[in-house]
């Protein structure tokens, strides 16, 4: 339990790989929408595309990218991340879970909390 802090990055990439594919899979329909209208100001104002591909899309790969920079920095400096990412991702998460309880909002709040909570 003590070196978990180590895959903190690496559960972050996973959970932005399951939000992405858990999206693309619920939004198909919207997102063959934007490929069939060729993509260019293919959202407009169609809640459903917009919600595939900022809700969805946008933000697993942002959820990729940070899991990615913050591996890479755990490697780097062999310390752990700091609280206040963990802070940060708990907050947020905690919001997402009391107005969504059957998201995946609970896993990134559990993360959140031992980032937080179980360090070196």
């Amino acid at each position: 339990m003590k070196k978990l802090w180590r895959y903190y990055g690496w559960a972050l990439v996973f959970l932005g790989v399951l939000h992405t594919i858990s999206f693309v899979i619920m939004g198909r329909d919207a997102i063959a929408d934007m490929f069939a209208l060729g993509l260019f100001n293919s959202i407009g104002f169609d809640f459903g595309r917009a919600l595939a591909w900022y809700g969805g899309l946008w933000f697993g790969a942002i959820m990729i990218l940070l899991g990615f920079f913050s591996q890479s920095w755990i490697k780097a400096t062999n310390r752990a991340l700091p609280r206040y990412i963990g802070w940060t991702l708990a907050i947020v998460a905690l919001l997402g879970t009391v107005l969504q309880p059957g998201s995946g909002a609970p896993l990134v709040l559990l993360l959140g909390l031992f980032m937080v909570f179980v360090r070196p």
